[in-house]
């Protein structure tokens, strides 16, 4: 009996210190202290604010309390630079050389087994030679 009365006890205790802990926690609109009423709730612990001005809040709810950040339109993402390579022409195979962190790459592969990106390398290094060169009726001139 007396068992059950402890139990009993701990359990209201533990729910009544739950409760308390969530009304201190809100205010009278439904978010947390610290965050404006009219702030919409984006999930659990992020609500989006536009004050007057118009500038737009974020505020996170972290372990060490509310934060308070401004949003900032996202930055275009900039591709990667393609790597430059080099290519060599050795009768029906290329040689192909490329600059990495781990130092230089090469391999050879014979001119009918290329990968699409090797022959897209291959067609570009190969067009300013012919595009340098003038043309006969150029040369006549």
């Amino acid at each position: 009996m007396r068992l059950r009365i402890v139990l009993l006890a701990l359990v209201l205790g533990a729910g009544g210190l739950a409760a308390d802990r969530k009304a201190d926690s809100k205010t009278a609109g439904g978010a947390p202290n610290g965050v404006p009423a009219a702030a919409v709730r984006v999930d659990a612990t992020t609500w989006r604010y536009t004050d007057p001005r118009g500038q737009v809040w974020i505020y996170r709810r972290t372990p060490f309390g509310m934060m308070k950040i401004e949003e900032k339109p996202a930055a275009p993402v900039k591709a990667a630079p393609k790597p430059v390579t080099k290519v060599v022409e050795e009768g029906d195979h290329l040689r192909f050389e490329r600059r990495t962190p781990f130092g230089m790459q090469r391999w050879v592969r014979k001119k009918t087994d290329l990968t699409a990106e090797e022959r897209q390398i291959w067609e570009e290094a190969s067009a300013p030679k012919e595009a340098a060169k003038p043309s006969t009726e150029e040369r006549k001139k």
